[in-house]
């Protein structure tokens, strides 16, 4: 349906956006002049007939949207009524806050970037079977915080590491593991 539309489904640049977290720091109970642009994937839609919430999740934090199919265009209302949970979409907008106080992003334009596939796992409960949280690291990342806060942790560290050792004048060599005994698709029979 989106070939239909003339809109690719993968692989679209969205210049020029900020992160989430930025938007909501500026944020007041009035509602802005200023145009911004934010891009991250969507976690949440909440439709009120011709208007609808949705949570987009960069690596900043999270946004509210607020979708007014009025102010869209004919293709974009379209694509909206398209989206899934873990679609990848750039919006721009003014933003101010609802009035129940949340910081949002009023809508006036919405494009896909990136469409998913297979929808993230369960909100509430996230991805809890061991198994498939190493077997499938991309959605363990994406639906559990701590997770994600980990490994933002181990790449710091090893870049420091590698900083450190670099400013003292040492080369990194990537070397194969010798091993004795082949192991793998080379390995005996017991």
């Amino acid at each position: 349906k989106l070939v239909e539309l003339g809109v690719e489904p993968y692989g679209r640049a969205y210049p020029g956006t900020l992160g989430a977290a930025e938007v909501v720091a500026r944020c007041t109970d009035e509602r802005s002049e200023e145009t911004v642009r934010v891009a991250g994937r969507l976690m949440a839609i909440r439709g009120h007939g011709k208007a609808g919430f949705l949570d987009l999740h960069d690596r900043t934090g999270k946004m509210q949207l607020y979708v007014r199919k009025s102010e869209l265009t004919e293709k974009e209302v379209a694509v909206y009524d398209l989206l899934d949970l873990g679609d990848i979409i750039g919006v721009a907008g003014s933003f101010g806050r609802t009035r129940t106080g949340e910081a949002t992003l009023f809508v006036s334009e919405v494009r896909l970037l990136a469409k998913a596939i297979a929808p993230p796992p369960e909100k509430w409960h996230g991805l809890q079977d061991v198994e498939q949280r190493f077997r499938y690291r991309e959605l363990d990342l994406l639906s559990n915080k701590e997770v994600r806060g980990v490994f933002e942790k181990r790449s710091a560290v090893i870049r420091a590491l590698r900083k450190g050792l670099d400013d003292e004048g040492f080369m990194e060599v990537e070397t194969p593991i010798l091993q004795a005994i082949p192991g793998g698709a080379t390995a005996r029979p017991f």
